[in-house]
């Protein structure tokens, strides 16, 4: 058992793009091969990027668990979405909308707002 603290970012996986942060807060409790992370992250701009938005993990996963987003006014989706969730990915998380009960797709660096403050809390347990 083990307990820590790291700094997330925003990555993506085409170019990462840069951001201005107001806020990176990471921390996580390790028991066995389970994992269980809290991520808050503020930015009050962000330039250049391209691809599906990443946030880093102090510990990889599996891919493809589960883990919930609350996205407060970060996102500028096309068309509204019923509701986001994130996934481990080879490299962190990766954030999905979804809509009609299905994937609409991975939210893209184009969708991240970048004028004022913005934010993204991920947070849940993953096994790696």
């Amino acid at each position: 058992y083990y307990e820590g603290t790291w700094e997330p970012t925003i990555i993506a996986d085409g170019s990462n793009p840069t951001f201005t942060y107001s806020q990176q807060v990471g921390r996580y409790t390790r028991r066995g091969r389970s994992v269980r992370v809290f991520v808050r992250i503020s930015w009050t701009g962000v330039t250049g990027g391209s691809g599906n938005v990443i946030v880093t993990l102090p510990v990889i996963g599996q891919a493809g668990q589960l883990l919930l987003v609350e996205n407060g006014n970060a996102f500028n989706f096309s068309s509204a979405p019923d509701w986001v969730n994130a996934y481990t990915y080879s490299s962190g998380v990766l954030i999905r909308s979804q809509r009609n009960n299905s994937v609409a797709g991975n939210l893209q660096v184009s969708e991240l707002n970048t004028g004022g403050t913005h934010n993204i809390v991920v947070a849940g347990e993953y096994d790696v």
